[in-house]
Order: C-alpha cells, then sequence, then structure tokens
C-alpha cells in the first residue's frame, strides 16, 4: 500500500522476532525502493504543479518544458500523461481562439466594406464555430443597420434621381410631387427640405 512507515515498522518487528529471517534483505530493499518512489513522486507531484500554473497562466513553452521534466521524474507516467493531456487541450483552445479572433477581424473588415453578403456568410461560419450567443446577435443586428441604412441610402438616391430628371424637364409640379413623396418615405432624412 506503499507506506513506508508501517512496512519499516513491520520489518523491525520482524528482525526482533526472527534475526535470521530468510527474506528479510529483500524486504528491506523494498522498503528502500518504496522511500525512492514516495520522494520521486513528492518531485514528480511538484513538477505537474508548476506545469500546470504554466497553463493555466497560458504559458504552454514553460508547460512544455516541465512536461519534459516530469516525464523524467515520474515513475509511474500517470502524472506527464495528465500534464500532456491539460497542455493538448489548452492548445486547441488557443488555436480556437485563433480561428474566432481571424473571423471576427474578418467579419469587421467586411462589415467596415460594406459587403453584407459577405459578412452574413462569416457569421454564419463564426456562428457554427463556437462564437457567443450575444456576440452573434450583436453582429446580425449590424448587419441589419447597415442594410437599412444602404437600403434608405438607394430609395434617397432614387427620389434624387427622379427629383433631378422633372427639375431638368423644367415639371415643377412633378418635382414637388416626388418631394413629399420623399418626405413621406423617409420622414428623418433632410434632404427633402
Amino acid at each position: 500500500e506503499n507506506r513506508q512507515s508501517l512496512a519499516s515498522f513491520a520489518l523491525e518487528t520482524l528482525v526482533e522476532l526472527d534475526p535470521q529471517h530468510p527474506r528479510r534483505d529483500l524486504f528491506a530493499s523494498a522498503i528502500q525502493i518504496m522511500g525512492e518512489e514516495r520522494g520521486a513522486m513528492e518531485i514528480a507531484g511538484a513538477i505537474l504543479k508548476e506545469g500546470q500554473d504554466a497553463v493555466v497562466h497560458g504559458d504552454l513553452v514553460l508547460a512544455r518544458r516541465k512536461l519534459e521534466q516530469l516525464e523524467k521524474a515520474d515513475p509511474t507516467t500517470q502524472l506527464a500523461e495528465a500534464l500532456r493531456a491539460a497542455i493538448q487541450s489548452a492548445e486547441q483552445t488557443a488555436a480556437t481562439d485563433a480561428a474566432l479572433g481571424r473571423r471576427r477581424y474578418n467579419l469587421e473588415s467586411l462589415l467596415e466594406s460594406p459587403r453584407l453578403g459577405e459578412a452574413e456568410r462569416e457569421l454564419a461560419r463564426l456562428s457554427a464555430g463556437g462564437l457567443a450567443k450575444v456576440s452573434v446577435e450583436t453582429y446580425r443586428l449590424r448587419i441589419a443597420d447597415i442594410a437599412a441604412l444602404a437600403e434608405r441610402d438607394a430609395k434617397a438616391q432614387e427620389f434624387e434621381r427622379l427629383y433631378k430628371e422633372k427639375v431638368q424637364a423644367r415639371d415643377s409640379y412633378a418635382a414637388r410631387d416626388i418631394v413629399l413623396d420623399f418626405e413621406r418615405a423617409l420622414p428623418d432624412s433632410p434632404r427633402p427640405a
């Protein structure tokens, strides 16, 4: 059970009862090996803790170095496997976060340009890639706002084009009607005035 103190006490009792016991040396060496293993496990445990702290703080280079040390110090290899799994998980998370960051940057640039069709497709990919629902909805609202502004601008340009045609044709009544339609269609626009 890896209890060195009990084993040592049992060996001392055995030596008192039978000083010439044939397996005395075998028991003594087993107790010594248990002590060495316990010391090695304590060292390995300390290295594991340092490696886990490095993973938590995002220092994967240091965590890899600790893994190399742990592979040499861990007699069971279970601790090294646990640290290796933690490092791999952190690397996957970092790669996913980096990919999401690149996609978000791309989406922002598409919204700036505004290429709404491509932005909607990029948002769909981001949504499938694990972007938070709040962020997805925020981007959807931004896309809808940009689309509404673009539609509003297109309507305003059409009214302005029709107005200019009527002014050039010297049809002031038709031009006035277009301005009134413009005012009704886009009441918050300053252009009809």
